[in-house]
């Protein structure tokens, strides 16, 4: 059973439908350090770390995930980043035949193993509760977090 969850409805820049240089899943920074991708903060530039998901059937994948924070690093304003993002997704999404509008997820159960899977097509992009009752809080951009 998950602790909690993150769910997202892909665009075509998150799949890579339209071929751009941008790579990678974000992840909303107030939801980043809530326990499913580990904490990056500021003491360094652009810090990084792989985390592991495991998927529905079990197959375990690495992305890595980066605090892209050159703003607190002296760069123009105008130019710099402070964002989170999940990279190296494209064989998970590609082996899984994953496209915009599908839904992806994220979780952490309870013994702490970062879980992964997602859904073909929601046919509802709102939520206020799921199937089992929990409040689902939905988030700008396609997201969804549910708090078990």
């Amino acid at each position: 059973m998950l602790k909690s969850k993150l769910s997202k409805i892909l665009s075509k820049n998150d799949t890579g439908e339209t071929h751009s240089h941008q790579s990678g899943i974000s992840i909303p920074k107030f939801i980043a350090n809530e326990g499913i991708f580990p904490h990056l903060g500021t003491e360094a530039l652009n810090p990084r770390v792989t985390v592991t998901f495991v998927d529905e059937d079990d197959q375990i994948w690495s992305f890595q995930y980066i605090y892209y924070n050159d703003v607190f690093f002296g760069k123009e304003r105008a130019k710099a980043h402070n964002e989170f993002r999940l990279t190296c997704v494209k064989d998970y999404i590609r082996q899984n035949s994953i496209c915009s509008g599908d839904e992806i997820w994220f979780g952490i159960d309870e013994s702490g193993v970062r879980r992964i899977g997602f859904v073909k097509s929601p046919t509802k992009d709102k939520y206020e509760k799921d199937d089992e009752g929990n409040v689902v809080i939905s988030i700008k951009g396609g997201w969804h977090y549910v708090k078990y």
